[in-house]
């Protein structure tokens, strides 16, 4: 990517070589597009923050990725434990509001699930349709998710800038007026 990778390399680059911690906040501006047919011809949009969902403050191992994948590894030995976890999970363009609301409802049926400390959600493309408002409802109806802290529109999933997590490590999260997202590696 030649071009708007500053944030992505900087975000990577704190995760593998920094002092362990790191403390993410809203990138500025973000893009949903595929940079690599078209590197000259790109969309830059201002980034309107992340979404408070359901206030909170949490600390948590790290589990994560796409909220599709992680659906089909349910019942198989690779599907990772969701007890303690703190929840990362984003979805691709091909995702509505009915498809996630479905495949989050059944990973939150996963044994362990009860254990998940809170829920962090990646920034959704715009093909998606998924509105904050739709989040909003999407939340408010799973009940295993009631009194635990969720942020969304998160810089990472199938928009650019990408934040990098440390799966398996830690990390802490707030969500409130001032919203929060520290991670590390131990």
């Amino acid at each position: 990517m030649r071009d708007h990778f500053e944030q992505t390399l900087s975000w990577f680059t704190e995760a593998l070589f920094g002092d362990g911690t790191s403390h993410l906040r809203p990138a500025p501006e973000w893009t949903d597009d595929l940079w690599f047919l078209d590197q000259d011809n790109r969309t830059v949009r201002a980034g309107e923050g992340w979404w408070p969902l359901a206030p909170g403050q949490v600390a948590g191992r790290v589990v994560g990725g796409n909220l599709c994948t992680l659906n089909l590894l349910q019942g198989t030995e690779y599907m990772p434990s969701l007890d303690e976890a703190l929840l990362m999970i984003e979805d691709d363009a091909a995702s509505d509001a009915d498809t996630f609301c479905r495949d989050l409802t059944s990973l939150l049926q996963q044994p362990g699930a009860a254990g998940v400390q809170g829920v962090v959600i990646g920034r959704f493309q715009e093909a998606s349709r998924v509105s904050r408002p739709l989040l909003e409802q999407i939340i408010a109806r799973q009940d295993r998710l009631a009194g635990l802290p969720v942020l969304g529109n998160v810089d990472f999933g199938h928009t650019n800038p990408l934040a990098t997590f440390p799966i398996g490590g830690r990390a802490s999260l707030t969500v409130g007026a001032t919203s929060s997202l520290r991670l590390s590696d131990a």
